[in-house]
């Protein structure tokens, strides 16, 4: 192992331990504030069912849809599983909003195997909290209306300097490093700046007003 380096470096068996300790979390719960660290939007993420998935996710998928959904014909299920492109959550969904044709329920398979699919483990997680993420999300908007009325009353709102939106929240602006009179820029605007330029190739972001790069 010495002569030909071919044991792991600490580097690597840390960034394993990284990738344990959040699949863990995802499979033994966390909170929505935790999760949502990970997704912005995660009803965006998976209920895209243009993307194509791998063969463990669609193994995992097709498992837990068995078990979700006993009173329902295999085929069925398979039908409408395959018609989502073999995504999980949009099939689910369909499927909940159809009576079963079974008369007696399918003997449960029991817990799903130990290798899962990062991306299902964490789908999985999702529709088991989306209750919870979606009163997250309703207080976060009454909270952000409450926010931008006390603003507007006190005088306090912030004009973007980039689509020149007047009434922006001082929480939702970002500026750039020039330390006198800096540009601030509405996080919308910023999200799409950046977008461009991954799209462009671009590893560096330069202020929108161009003055100094961030």
């Amino acid at each position: 192992m010495t002569e030909n380096r071919s044991y792991p470096k600490m580097e690597e068996y840390l960034q394993r331990k990284k990738k344990m300790n959040i699949r863990k979390k995802f499979i033994e719960g966390m909170s929505v504030e935790e999760f949502m660290e990970y997704f912005e939007d995660p009803e965006k993420v998976f209920c895209d069912t243009s993307k194509e998935m791998n063969k463990l996710y669609i193994t995992n998928a097709r498992e837990q849809l068995l078990n979700d959904l006993p009173f329902h014909l295999t085929k069925k299920i398979d039908s409408v599983f395959k018609s989502n492109n073999f995504h999980y959550l949009p099939t689910l969904r369909f499927l909940k909003t159809i009576a079963g044709e079974r008369k007696s329920k399918r003997k449960i398979g029991g817990k799903l195997p130990g290798d899962l699919d990062d991306i299902f483990l964490k789908e999985l997680c999702y529709v088991k909290m989306e209750k919870k993420i979606k009163e997250y999300y309703e207080n976060k908007e009454k909270g952000k209306k409450l926010a931008f009325q006390k603003a507007k009353e006190a005088g306090e709102l912030i004009e973007c300097q980039c689509c020149f939106d007047d009434e922006v929240l001082f929480s939702e602006m970002s500026s750039c490093d020039k330390l006198e009179n800096p540009h601030f820029f509405c996080n919308t605007c910023i999200k799409r700046y950046a977008e461009e330029q991954i799209g462009q190739g671009k590893l560096e972001f330069i202020c929108l007003e161009g003055c100094v790069k961030n």
